[in-house]
């Protein structure tokens, strides 16, 4: 945690730093190196404070050193603070203890039933220090924050105030513990070094030669090398840019996390929630400061990039996705796991629904570790029996109606709300893109379809690595048919792949009074009718992006035409989600829902579109040279527009915004939007 020593002129607070909030507003944040195992590098600006957070692994001493530098750019001369601290998280089982050495060397024993015992010194290496105080006090996981604030108390300090930390007069300071805090009160600059031990030396490892600003710009080095062999960038992509690749790698890495703890599941039978676990959970976060936590629909596109660069570590998180599978072979599509994850999530998100999907994506990753012959044998073997499971789940309980054969459905939808204008398809992964508007047990969905062609396509591909029978190929044949796939989802009338139900075409959201209250609830105009959903966007290209059509099929021209059509997907910075000329074309889908996949600019869909561009175009077939150019229009297009927006606001982004290529909605987020390392490098 760090904070001014003042109060916020905005609310009168005192405005800690502590977890990662957007709210905070912090100029910027990035690693700049990490490979999770040995060693990053962090900055971080906080108007005039800038800081530094690094760390080393010292395997052979057993050893972790961390080093936090903060500067006061402007030399304000004004007081900071910075609060150091250890929490445990498992109550009576851990104990901590402080010990201070002459108020020179500062250090916590930690004793753990679970963890095992470690030390962690502290101690500062040059900086202008004014105070330090100490805490030692219980509190939970969720809870760090307000702890450090009801102990904060006013210290008279050479004519100053200062906020300082302190057990009350009630508390024993040495009495049993699971939160120890150590404040350091700083004027112009501070640099702090926390040695964590697991052996049983008191004291630091003795390194003759080590020197810790050496070995971190040998590690920078070694990074870069090895950044420079997996990703080979062509002579057009700038060494700015290429540095650029290298924070958003970083990030990607930096935001995974370890999870542990209890998930609230409804189970198909009942309506009630009920803790399902303990289960563990290695996965990267999307976003450190708005989703900070693992999500099925992302860690697909997420691992596409960290198996390019490290296949083993990215394996060891595609396992454990399948290591939260339940009996019926049901993942959850968002893992919150304990306290600290809850605090962060609303509650009508908390509970999953164990009859509802998510965009088996993790299928995009595992194939691309296949296909690049990256895998181990071992590995694949062991994820097999799941991997069968999964399909299974998906082929029986996401199927669509016995009248149209192969064809699937998305559940969850609501079919009785009359106050959102589309009702939502979560389970999609794509919320509020529009579908039938009626939704029923009749509709049928084009991306869910395209979707288990994939999977239909890899489970066989897998059965013949592994010489094992291949019950999936002729199911993908079906799958990828062009003649079945348009009897089911092509539109003469639309001219589009498209979804089909309930579904009218004249909707609209409009405000009634009665009462004396007010409500916005949706007006239908027309009656519903079976029919096409005719709104062009992302869902119309699914089977040009997982390469179903042949080469020479029309529907292609169709689909290339559109792509490339400003008024329909084509912007100066990428695809927009949909079409300018469609009905829910950035239309809030209630009172107080903005538009989500109605018009922004979304990376995972691009790199998609990019992917399948690729394809095509070396495939003989008479669009080839148009989809080699689009191809190289499109990616020159992103790499611009997110490299400039990095540029100007200091973040990456969830969603871009399709009229001025703008960052929107959550920041940092190196979750899917890290995929532009991979399109800057053509994989």
């Amino acid at each position: 945690m760090w904070f001014r020593q003042k109060l916020s002129q905005n609310d009168g607070g005192l405005p800690i730093r502590h977890v990662c909030r957007q709210e905070d507003n912090l100029n910027t944040y990035y690693w700049n190196y990490n490979d999770l195992h040995s060693f990053g590098h962090q900055t971080l600006i906080d108007g005039n404070l800038h800081l530094n957070t690094s760390f080393i692994r010292l395997i052979d001493d057993d050893a972790i050193i961390s080093r936090i530098s903060i500067i006061d750019a402007f030399r304000t001369n004004e007081l900071n603070s910075i609060i150091l601290y250890v929490a445990a998280e498992n109550g009576s089982d851990d104990n901590l203890t402080l010990f201070q050495d002459d108020n020179k060397l500062i250090w916590i024993k930690v004793e753990s039933k679970q963890s095992g015992n470690y030390r962690l010194n502290f101690h500062i290496n040059k900086g202008d220090r004014i105070l330090q105080s100490f805490l030692t006090t219980n509190s939970t996981m969720d809870r760090l924050e307000q702890t450090v604030k009801s102990h904060l108390f006013f210290y008279k300090h050479e004519g100053r105030t200062l906020f300082v930390i302190s057990n009350s007069e009630q508390e024993n300071i040495m009495h049993r513990s699971n939160f120890i805090a150590y404040q350091v009160i700083f004027n112009q600059s501070i640099e702090i070094d926390i040695s964590m031990f697991f052996n049983d030396s008191m004291m630091a490892p003795n390194h003759n030669d080590f020197v810790y600003d050496d070995e971190m710009n040998k590690r920078q080095e070694n990074f870069q090398a090895n950044f420079n062999e997996k990703f080979h960038f062509g002579h057009h992509i700038s060494a700015e840019k290429i540095k650029f690749a290298r924070i958003i790698l970083s990030n990607a890495i930096g935001s995974i996390g370890y999870y542990y703890g209890y998930s609230l599941v409804d189970s198909e039978q009942s309506n009630i929630a009920r803790p399902y676990g303990p289960i563990q959970l290695l996965a990267v976060a999307p976003s450190r400061s708005v989703f900070p936590r693992g999500f099925l629909w992302d860690e697909g596109f997420q691992q596409l990039l960290i198996s390019r660069w490290d296949p083993k570590l990215s394996m060891a998180i595609i396992k454990s996705w399948f290591s939260l599978m339940n009996e019926n072979g049901w993942i959850p599509r968002e893992v919150i796991l304990g306290d600290e994850a809850r605090s962060r999530v609303p509650n009508e998100f908390l509970v999953q629904h164990s009859s509802n999907a998510n965009p088996p994506s993790l299928l995009l990753s595992i194939e691309s570790l296949i296909d690049r012959r990256q895998f181990d044998r071992e590995w694949l073997q062991e994820m097999y029996p799941r991997l069968f499971r999964w399909y299974q789940w998906f082929n029986t309980t996401q199927i669509g109606p016995a009248k149209f054969p192969f064809s699937f459905r998305w559940r969850g939808r609501n079919s009785t709300t009359t106050f959102e204008l589309n009702p939502k398809t979560l389970a999609s992964g794509l919320d509020d893109y529009p579908r039938a508007t009626h939704p029923n047990d009749e509709e049928i969905h084009l991306d869910l379809r395209c979707w288990m062609a994939l999977a239909s396509r890899l489970m066989s591909k897998i059965s013949k690595v592994l010489e094992i029978d291949d019950k999936f190929q002729e199911y993908y044949q079906i799958l990828s048919d062009d003649h079945l796939l348009e009897e089911l989802h092509w539109s003469n009338e639309y001219q589009m792949f498209c979804d089909k139900g309930l579904h009218s075409k004249n909707v609209n959201l409009k405000k009634f009074h009665r009462d004396n209250r007010s409500w916005i609830e949706r007006e239908v105009h027309t009656p519903p009718h079976y029919d096409c959903v005719g709104e062009f966007g992302y869902i119309s290209l699914f089977p040009f992006i997982m390469t179903l059509l042949s080469p020479d099929n029309p529907k292609l021209e169709t689909i290339l035409m559109n792509i490339e059509n400003p008024e329909i997907l084509w912007t100066p910075y990428g695809l927009r989600s949909l079409s300018q000329r469609s009905l829910y074309y950035k239309k809030y889908n209630t009172e107080h829902d903005p538009p989500y996949w109605r018009g922004s600019i979304w990376i995972n869909m691009n790199y998609l579109v990019l992917k399948a561009l690729n394809h095509y175009s070396k495939i003989p077939g008479p669009y080839q040279t148009r989809a080699q150019q689009i191809h190289s229009r499109l990616k020159a297009n992103l790499v611009q527009a997110i490299h400039t927006e990095f540029i100007r606001t200091g973040y990456v982004w969830e969603q871009y915004q399709d009229d001025n290529g703008h960052g929107h909605g959550a920041h940092p987020f190196t979750g899917w939007t890290s995929l532009i390392v991979l399109i800057m490098a053509d994989e």
